[in-house]
């Protein structure tokens, strides 16, 4: 039920909206189905998404990230502790670093939504934000990166399946 919240791109309360005129009759006075539905539309709009562990235990692991990007980090962190103090008590500390505006974790759809709406801005193509994940592994192992070091940050059991990109590279 609480992925009716990201269906179509618009709020939770906009598609509520447009929905209320069908649940009264004729006179406009709601129906006993308006309270139920409103009801539901509170619940979903109060669901955290769940954190659950990753599937394998090799998902949880360390990778390399250049020393570029542990800046651009640190500097999210910083702004982060800035929130902190100026929201006090208000502020959720659940120890995620990419939250909402208050602390609590990020949505997971927020990153998809955000990496459509840089690509419509900048003219690019559409390409799914996981496809990110497959761009990286065939550049790294177009680059002289080894099979097992490609694997391993993928967090692949098997070489075999990292071998996928390995015939993609070669049939280009």
């Amino acid at each position: 039920m609480a992925k009716l919240i990201a269906i179509d791109g618009n709020s939770l309360m906009h598609r509520a909206f447009y929905a209320l005129p069908a649940m009264t009759n004729r006179e406009g006075t709601p129906t006993g189905a308006i309270y139920g539905f409103l009801s539901m539309l509170l619940k979903l709009a109060q669901q955290e998404p769940e954190i659950k562990l990753p599937k394998t235990i090799s998902s949880i692991r360390q990778i390399a990230i250049p020393q570029s990007l542990c800046d651009i980090l640190q500097e999210l962190k910083k702004e982060q502790d800035r929130k902190k103090a100026l929201l006090g008590e208000k502020w959720h500390d659940e120890g995620f670093l990419f939250t909402d505006w208050c602390g609590h974790v990020m949505h997971p759809h927020t990153p998809t939504k955000q990496f459509d709406k840089f690509l419509k801005k900048y003219g690019f193509r559409h390409l799914k934000f996981h496809g990110l994940r497959h761009s990286s592994a065939t550049y790294l192992l177009s680059n002289v990166c080894d099979i097992k070091t490609v694997s391993k940050r993928l967090g692949h059991t098997s070489i075999d399946t990292t071998n996928i990109y390995v015939h993609a590279l070669e049939r280009t």
